[in-house]
């Protein structure tokens, strides 16, 4: 088994998602699931992560049946909105399991698991 690792962010991830995504939490600080919507910038990045790591799910290591996936927040956004915005924070999965994980914190991170 090869490890999971982070993958290089896109060229255009810093002005589609990352400068929008600031100039919303410059006006919103500490944002509610609510007022996140229709600032999802991160959709912007969903394909990106399925071509990056290859259609294949973080958590369950499965291909994904459809492209291009969710873009699971590891640190979920309602408790660290400042990562909303953040590559490094993206994990591409499959909905369910990103349906399942809601906004838990304490899971291993995908990319920190060592084989063995």
């Amino acid at each position: 088994m090869i490890p999971l690792k982070l993958m290089p962010e896109p060229e255009d991830f810093d002005k589609n998602v990352r400068q929008k995504g600031a100039a919303f939490l410059i006006s919103k600080p500490n944002p509610s699931s609510k007022d996140f919507s229709g600032r999802d910038f991160w959709k912007k990045a969903a394909h990106s992560l399925h071509s990056s790591y290859k259609a294949i799910c973080a958590y369950s290591c499965i291909s994904l049946p459809t492209a291009p996936g969710a873009v699971d927040h590891f640190l979920p956004k309602s408790k660290y909105p400042k990562l909303a915005y953040e590559w490094s924070n993206y994990r591409l999965c499959l909905d369910k399991i990103n349906q399942y994980k809601g906004s838990a914190d304490n899971i291993c991170d995908p990319f920190t698991i060592k084989p063995g």
